[in-house]
């Protein structure tokens, strides 16, 4: 896989969505599915309010770690290009905290690339 087809980026603030997904797009012209999952920070399941949270990270080491799950997501389907952004720091609720995009020929693939990648970072 290209450098462009298979990217981890940790972010500090917020990033443009649409635009990790159309990267992917032209970087994966033999896809014919996309699968885009963006995760929110929310309150707890029991009704604890969130207000924040605070995710530390070693520089160098997260990306790898992360890098490490889409690679064996692309040995277990065949996906075409994967991009993962995460932010680190301080995140409020109802901010962004992760986007998975995932490119392949079908669909099926695409869909369970995309939640294996997410069953991980979860």
């Amino acid at each position: 896989m290209k450098a462009d087809q298979l990217v981890v980026q940790l972010h500090s603030a917020a990033w443009d969505m649409s635009a990790e997904e159309q990267v992917l797009r032209r970087a994966t012209p033999g896809a014919g599915a996309m699968v885009s999952f963006s995760g929110l920070v929310r309150d707890a399941d029991d009704g604890t309010l969130v207000h924040a949270l605070h995710l530390e990270h070693y520089a160098g080491m997260t990306e790898r770690s992360i890098l490490n799950i889409a690679e064996r997501a692309c040995q277990r389907w065949a996906l075409l290009g994967i991009r993962i952004a995460h932010r680190v720091g301080t995140v409020s609720s109802g901010e962004l905290i992760v986007q998975v995009v995932v490119a392949a020929r079908h669909r099926a693939a695409a869909f369970d690339g995309a939640a294996f990648i997410m069953d991980y970072l979860k």
